[in-house]
């Protein structure tokens, strides 16, 4: 009776002592609404438009979305960000979160709205998976774990758990990040889930439609305060909610197929308005830690859990179902080889952390060209190694003849492409295996050494970045801010710089000093890397300087201590004469961009720019070697060549 009753109470609510001019402002708020182009969502980000919140309106159709927008943006004024979400179909969910992340830092608020409501029963998801259980539970929490990095659940349990990273990351600097369900209080109304009718088969075609909608409604119930015991004491609010009986036609697949539930709808109905009331309500008072573990109900009011929905052991089941089914689009597969045995092993993300591994860079699909696939998926580390290292060596070039130059350049590219595709960087792929992995490390492993061997002059610079690999894939410093790149990008420079010099032509006092000046300069200024991807960075248990310092401490830091050191040791090493104005204007853009936090992708673009000046600090040395008048070429260049690279100050 007290569960009727509670359902009856929702749809027979008061009048509203709730309304929109009560929100407060929310400057700096950064919130994403799920099936935000219609109905309560479209009403629920005009609400939060008002107010002046950054405002994601995720959805499945770019069409109908860019309408709503407008719309939006005409009755407010205010503009609202478009996020291409399809919550039945699991990959891409995971590529909607990694999108949103790859732009946002914050999120504040995650209104999981979107939803099917009683679809004929012969629907099924992409993956396989009831539709309405799908879309209404197990795609919600997918988003939300991806932020956090990878959480599972179906539709909104998959994207809340790959946003979880972002949310986590928010409530710590916030107080509390929120995940608003909107489910129904229809889900009081069932006492258990099925869990043989979640995907498609004899089982689920037994239940009714209106069965399968009201079991989906009691996952949300479910789902949502099982999120509230797992992540509660780490500031993440989970509040389920019933927006009531407004006129939600945008939820009903088929009119035909609504049964009487729906014609008591369409009988005891609301303006959308009244609908976006009781989200708002969640989603923006001020107090959020208040709202807890609680329930609401039209309008604004706090509602009553059944016994079922708080289950514990439910709750348990539940989230234990929804990681397994969204487990294959969350583990790796290991092939880099952990003890004995021939084969690797599937492993969750956590667990790849356990392994003490810094490095992930790629995954290989095909069997045929998996080899090539390797090769070719490092291509974006050679702006790094054998680009600059070709650079460098060009300094060396002067002196012996050309047929000498051709063969010693062959080597010192060999002895870079190992240098990349180092043995200790692990493939997680479906197809390497750990005894393919051990014969690919006996390769490079030999091949390197050969190489070294054959040239006996770079065996010192073997064997350091040997020992500098292992440094940042085997220890715990080699995964904090000062290891990783004070000492490791350091040591590394000096080996790769020394090497592409010594492998044309024996070193100098004057190369040597050129290779310890840079190599110290990149281990001051690699910290700029480590801005663009800090959630990634905490996932995996690094502590790069933003998460020691903070992402402003750390730009400050960079901005006012490391680079004016930076540019000092170019200075102390006889650098700068060779280019003063270029170079200083070179670093002054490279500190305007840093202190300028234009997100992740702006920040990717100064990491970019930085990795260039290093070219170009390299490029200053060797035309020195090959006797080039670099006042000359300055002049020429007259400084022009930034402003049509885009390296200015616009993004």
């Amino acid at each position: 009776m007290g569960t009727a009753l509670s359902f009856l109470w929702a749809y027979f609510p008061p009048k509203p002592t709730f309304s929109v001019d009560d929100i407060p402002d929310l400057t700096g708020k950064v919130i994403m609404v799920t099936g935000g182009n219609t109905g309560i969502g479209k009403e629920t980000i005009k609400g939060l438009l008002q107010h002046n919140a950054t405002v994601y309106l995720a959805a499945r159709s770019p069409s109908k979305a860019k309408e709503a927008i407008e719309e939006l943006k005409a009755s407010t004024g205010k503009e609202a960000r478009f996020l291409q979400l399809d919550l039945s179909d699991l990959k891409s969910i995971k590529e909607s979160a990694r999108e949103f992340t790859e732009n946002e830092k914050e999120l504040h608020v995650l209104i999981n709205n979107a939803g099917v409501m009683m679809p004929p029963i012969e629907q099924v998801t992409k993956d396989g998976y009831d539709l309405q259980f799908g879309t209404n539970v197990l795609g919600k929490e997918l988003l939300s774990t991806m932020i956090s990095d990878l959480l599972s659940l179906e539709g909104p349990f998959y994207f809340t758990k790959l946003l979880l990273p972002v949310l986590l990351s928010t409530a710590k600097t916030s107080g509390n990040a929120r995940v608003v369900t909107v489910a129904s209080g229809a889900g009081l109304m069932m006492d258990s889930i099925k869990f043989d009718t979640l995907k498609d088969g004899s089982a689920r075609k037994k239940l009714s439609k209106a069965g399968l909608y009201l079991q989906s409604k009691l996952g949300d119930l479910v789902y949502a305060t099982e999120l509230t015991r797992r992540y509660g004491d780490q500031g993440i609010v989970s509040v389920p909610l019933d927006p009531g009986p407004s006129r939600l036609i945008c939820l009903v697949t088929s009119i035909r197929s609504a049964t009487v539930l729906m014609g008591h709808q369409k009988i005891i109905s609301y303006p959308v308005s009244y609908g976006a009331l009781t989200p708002l309500y969640v989603a923006t008072l001020p107090d959020g830690a208040s709202l807890s573990g609680k329930f609401f109900v039209p309008w604004a009011r706090e509602g009553k859990l059944s016994k079922d929905s708080l289950d514990p052991q439910l709750g348990k089941d539940l989230w234990a179902w929804m990681e397994e089914q969204v487990a294959p689009f969350e583990s790796y597969f290991l092939s880099y080889p952990l003890g004995s045995g021939d084969d690797g092993k599937w492993i969750s993300y956590d667990e790849l952390n356990g392994c003490g591994i810094t490095h992930l860079h790629m995954a290989v699909f095909s069997p045929l060209i998996r080899e090539l696939d390797i090769f070719l998926g490092f291509w974006r580390d050679w702006s790094t190694t054998i680009i600059p290292g070709s650079i460098f060596a060009a300094g060396a070039m002067h002196g012996p003849s050309i047929p000498s130059i051709i063969t010693h350049y062959f080597f010192l590219v060999s002895w870079l492409t190992p240098y990349i595709h180092f043995f200790n960087w692990p493939i997680p792929s479906g197809k390497v295996t750990v005894s393919g992995a051990k014969q690919r490390w006996a390769f490079a492993f030999s091949t390197f050494m050969g190489i070294a061997l054959y040239t006996p002059s770079l065996l010192p610079e073997t064997i350091c970045w040997v020992l500098t690999v292992a440094f940042l894939c085997l220890t715990s410093a080699g995964s904090h801010w000062f290891g990783k790149n004070c000492v490791a990008m350091t040591t590394g420079t000096w080996a790769l710089l020394s090497a592409s010099w010594k492998a044309i032509a024996p070193a100098t006092p004057k190369s040597d000093i050129y290779v310890y000046a840079i190599a110290l300069w990149v281990g001051l200024i690699m910290h700029v890397q480590d801005l663009r991807d800090i959630q990634g960075d905490a996932a995996i248990g690094r502590k790069t300087m933003p998460l020691v310092f903070g992402d402003r401490g750390s730009r400050l830091i960079i901005t006012f201590l490391l680079l004016p050191a930076a540019y000092w040791v170019l200075w102390m090493g006889d650098i700068v004469r060779l280019a003063p104005y270029t170079l200083a204007a070179v670093h002054i853009i490279l500190a305007y961009r840093i202190l300028q936090a234009g997100g992740s992708r702006y920040d990717h673009k100064t990491y970019m720019f930085y990795t260039y000046i290093f070219c170009l600090i390299l490029a200053f040395t060797a035309s020195e070697g090959l006797d080039i008048k670099v006042p000359g070429l300055i002049s020429a260049l007259d400084l022009s060549w930034m402003g049509s690279a885009g390296f200015g100050v616009e993004s």
